[in-house]
């Protein structure tokens, strides 16, 4: 999913070496980043903050977007070495897109980062903090992925209807079935 390059897609990935003794905060120029904190390393690793690969699972993604009603409010973030697994959490921030937000219906205070479990072929919702005046969402983990701001919103509403709607009175003109009995000819 894309926001048209408001939100990540036109910045300049980031990249730094963080020492495992002091930690470090990697940032890209749009507010997404991770900040290591001391001992969450065991050596020295350069550390990237990139745009996510929006084609990897398209699909199954958003499907299962679809399924758990929740709709994207950012692009997607790719932290790096993919795999990497701190010794103690670290704390990811990312940007999310405010007009797309308020497109969606998403309200800013359910918003929560995502990550996409390859294994489960699954969204993965994280205990996140949302920072309303930077439009930042923070989460801490201990491993890098591709990460999403996603909030409850695109087709809600809809699904809603439908699940009120159901098929109470029939009628074989002219003789009518009321409350669910069965229709005599």
């Amino acid at each position: 999913y894309s926001t048209g390059g408001g939100a990540s897609g036109a910045f300049e990935p980031a990249r730094r070496v963080v020492d495992h003794r002091d930690g470090a905060k990697v940032e890209r120029e749009d507010g997404a980043g991770v900040t290591v904190p001391k001992g969450a390393l065991t050596d020295d690793l350069e550390i990237t903050v990139d745009r996510g690969d929006e084609n990897q699972d398209r699909e199954q993604n958003t499907a299962k977007r679809r399924e758990m009603r929740i709709a994207p409010a950012s692009d997607e973030v790719q932290y790096g070495p993919e795999g990497t697994n701190f010794n103690t959490a670290v704390t990811l921030t990312l940007p999310y897109d405010a007009n797309l937000v308020a497109a969606q219906g998403i309200r800013e205070d359910e918003l929560k980062v995502y990550y996409w479990n390859t294994t489960l072929k699954d969204w993965q919702a994280m205990a996140s903090v949302v920072d309303k005046q930077n439009k930042t969402v923070s989460a801490q983990t201990t491993h890098f992925s591709g990460y999403q701001v996603q909030g409850p919103g695109a087709g809600i509403g809809v699904a809603a209807a439908i699940d009120e709607f159901s098929l109470r009175d029939g009628y074989a003109f002219p003789n009518p079935s009321r409350n669910g009995s069965l229709v005599t000819i």
